[in-house]
């Protein structure tokens, strides 16, 4: 039996550039403006007041993680089971990581590891309640994500389980990767070309960042055929 060869996602996110993305059809309308728009500029700017008014507490860490996995299929059943087991210890470290996030410092896995207990051990969770604390920053991930930086490497095949987007390098790799494809943009031009498009066909509005873009950009190219 001939073994199949495994997609390295990391290899290929060094194989892709901002010119590869300008590339991506955009014909497509979108159809649910209001989840990708009005439902996401909502929990944003509301995650954004909250923590305007204070520091992280284990109640708002509770909310916003049940808030950002609305946009997913199953509820935080595990982690629900799991919160009254955890010491103020394990709350201090859980704050500290997210302080991290909102303030852009250094994260890495230990404290991508730290946040996912509150997501259902989820990746995809986790890049959620990330990217809404701090949109400059942390783009998210999932599936298609995944599956549209197969595409645009060459890789048409399902060449691996989508239970291996449940990685923390992977997620780390990506979030080094649109950095760098939103600096190859010198003057800027290329990826206001890709938001203006975005907005026409509705996908986001005028508070969508440099990173919101890219990820909405790959979301798209990420459907299956």
């Amino acid at each position: 039996m001939v073994e199949t060869m495994k997609f390295d996602f990391i290899k290929a996110l060094g194989m892709i550039h901002l010119k590869n993305l300008t590339e991506i059809n955009l014909s497509q309308k979108n159809e649910n403006r209001f989840f990708c728009i009005d439902t996401y500029t909502a929990l944003k700017n509301f995650i954004s007041k909250s923590l305007d008014k204070q520091s992280f507490e284990k109640d708002e860490c509770i909310a916003f993680a049940h808030m950002v996995y609305g946009w997913m299929p199953t509820i935080l059943n595990d982690a629900n089971d799991e919160i009254g087991t955890w010491a103020n210890d394990d709350w201090v470290k859980i704050k500290g990581c997210l302080e991290k996030a909102r303030s852009g410092e250094n994260f890495g896995v230990d404290e991508l590891k730290n946040v996912m207990v509150l997501t259902n051990n989820s990746i995809v969770g986790t890049s959620k309640l990330l990217h809404f604390i701090n949109p400059n920053v942390y783009p998210i991930y999932d599936s298609r994500v995944f599956h549209a930086i197969r595409k645009l490497a060459g890789d048409k095949k399902k060449t691996e389980d989508s239970n291996t987007v449940n990685d923390e390098n992977k997620y780390l790799a990506y979030v080094g990767w649109v950095h760098r494809v939103i600096n190859e943009d010198k003057e800027g031009q290329s990826l206001i070309e890709m938001k203006t498009q975005l907005k026409e066909k509705g996908f986001v509005n005028d508070e969508a960042s440099n990173v919101r873009v890219v990820e909405v950009l790959l979301y798209i190219n990420g459907k299956e055929e």
